[in-house]
């Protein structure tokens, strides 16, 4: 049986809220418009429950978010991006997530 992996990061995710979106670079122009915290990989997709590290989280303004959710952006580019805000390069981060028993993207 399968054990679920639950990470939960208040600092991670307030930190993701705080940046401006790693997609568009959009920056919030309010106090209500933060960035929202994403998963790269979530529940249901590999993810097997919430976890909240920098590998796994990254910042995105509602509208790419949405567009994420509809397919307009590709995992593989969010892994890259975050890979260049980590300083790492994308294989890292697969290795990072892989660790935890993520799937790989693709």
């Amino acid at each position: 049986r399968q054990r679920l992996l639950i990470i939960i990061d208040e600092d991670v995710l307030n930190a993701a809220r705080m940046r401006g979106c790693e997609h568009c670079k959009h920056l919030g122009i309010s106090s209500r418009e933060f960035s929202d915290p994403h998963h790269v990989f979530c529940k249901g997709l590999g993810g097997g429950s919430r976890m909240d590290i920098e590998e796994n989280v990254i910042a995105m303004c509602r509208w790419c978010h949405q567009k994420f959710h509809d397919g307009k952006i590709k995992r593989e580019l969010l892994i890259q991006l975050v890979a260049i805000r980590l300083g790492k390069t994308s294989d890292d981060i697969q290795d990072v997530l892989s660790s935890f028993s993520i799937q790989k993207a693709g």
